[in-house]
């Protein structure tokens, strides 16, 4: 939805002031389902652990990493999509991730 709409939409006020209070409720829907998520970052990739189990992703099947204000959207190259809250990382695992991604890292989905 966000890629149809663009950029210049979804900054508008009245699309916050209508998607922020959906996007919530999505959220605190799957912090109860899914726990806590884990991370581990390395080199290679990264793996997320949560109550639904583990899944592991190389950089190289990530499709590109998009460094919004508050979060990285890690993209798969095929499908799906796993974010990643900025307000969990130290600013060395913030530079860490971009250092990472390289080429990848873009700034608009």
């Amino acid at each position: 939805m966000l890629h149809e709409l663009g950029y210049p939409a979804v900054t508008k006020w009245h699309f916050k002031f209508f998607s922020h209070p959906i996007c919530f409720c999505i959220f605190m829907f799957k912090s109860i389902t899914e726990g806590t998520c884990q991370f581990v970052f390395t080199e290679d990739g990264f793996e997320r652990k949560s109550k639904s189990g583990s899944i592991q992703m190389q950089w190289s099947g990530i499709g590109k990493v998009v460094d919004i204000e508050d979060a990285f959207l890690l993209v798969g190259a095929i499908d799906g999509i796993a974010p990643l809250p900025k307000r969990c990382l130290s600013q060395e695992q913030i530079s860490l991730i971009k250092s990472w991604a390289g080429s990848k890292l873009v700034s608009e989905l």
